[in-house]
Protein backbone atom coordinates (compact mmCIF):
# COMPACT_ATOMS: atom_id res chain seq x y z
CA UNK A 1 0.00 0.00 0.00
CA UNK A 2 3.15 2.52 0.54
CA UNK A 3 5.21 1.95 -3.28
CA UNK A 4 6.37 5.58 -3.27
CA UNK A 5 7.65 5.49 0.48
CA UNK A 6 10.94 4.61 0.58
CA UNK A 7 14.21 6.05 1.53
CA UNK A 8 15.31 8.23 -1.57
CA UNK A 9 18.95 8.62 0.72
CA UNK A 10 19.96 7.42 3.85
CA UNK A 11 22.51 6.42 6.28
CA UNK A 12 22.59 4.14 9.16
CA UNK A 13 24.73 3.83 12.57
CA UNK A 14 25.74 1.87 14.70
CA UNK A 15 26.75 2.34 18.52
CA UNK A 16 26.85 1.71 21.88
CA UNK A 17 27.05 4.67 23.86
CA UNK A 18 23.67 7.30 23.57
CA UNK A 19 24.82 10.25 21.43
CA UNK A 20 28.19 8.58 20.18
CA UNK A 21 27.17 8.22 16.46
CA UNK A 22 30.22 8.42 14.89
CA UNK A 23 30.86 7.61 10.56
CA UNK A 24 27.91 6.02 9.26
CA UNK A 25 28.56 2.17 8.83
CA UNK A 26 26.03 2.47 5.26
CA UNK A 27 24.81 4.76 3.19
CA UNK A 28 22.82 5.11 -0.07
CA UNK A 29 19.20 5.30 -1.83
CA UNK A 30 16.26 3.14 -1.82
CA UNK A 31 14.64 2.28 -4.92
CA UNK A 32 11.40 0.95 -4.43
CA UNK A 33 9.11 -0.11 -1.12
CA UNK A 34 11.62 -2.76 -0.25
CA UNK A 35 15.29 -1.57 0.70
CA UNK A 36 17.79 -4.06 1.82
CA UNK A 37 20.77 -2.49 3.46
CA UNK A 38 23.95 -4.44 4.19
CA UNK A 39 26.25 -3.47 7.20
CA UNK A 40 29.26 -4.94 8.64
CA UNK A 41 29.04 -7.30 11.64
CA UNK A 42 29.06 -5.26 14.96
CA UNK A 43 27.92 -5.20 17.98
CA UNK A 44 25.75 -2.84 19.22
CA UNK A 45 22.93 -1.21 21.00
CA UNK A 46 21.36 1.31 19.02
CA UNK A 47 20.83 1.50 15.48
CA UNK A 48 19.48 5.26 13.47
CA UNK A 49 18.52 5.67 10.16
CA UNK A 50 18.41 8.96 8.70
CA UNK A 51 16.66 9.77 5.79
CA UNK A 52 19.20 12.27 4.34
CA UNK A 53 17.18 12.92 0.61
CA UNK A 54 14.09 15.42 0.12
CA UNK A 55 11.05 13.20 -0.49
CA UNK A 56 7.92 14.62 -2.02
CA UNK A 57 5.25 13.75 0.50
CA UNK A 58 5.16 15.10 4.11
CA UNK A 59 6.39 11.84 5.31
CA UNK A 60 8.40 9.06 4.98
CA UNK A 61 8.21 6.32 7.30
CA UNK A 62 9.47 2.37 7.95
CA UNK A 63 7.11 -0.24 8.35
CA UNK A 64 9.03 -3.01 9.65
CA UNK A 65 12.82 -3.65 10.07
CA UNK A 66 14.24 -7.09 10.41
CA UNK A 67 17.98 -6.94 12.06
CA UNK A 68 19.74 -10.42 11.88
Amino acid sequence: GSDRDYPRGYEVYLYTEPGKLGAPVASGAGDGPVTAIDVPATVCRFVRIVHTAPVASPWWSIHEIVIE
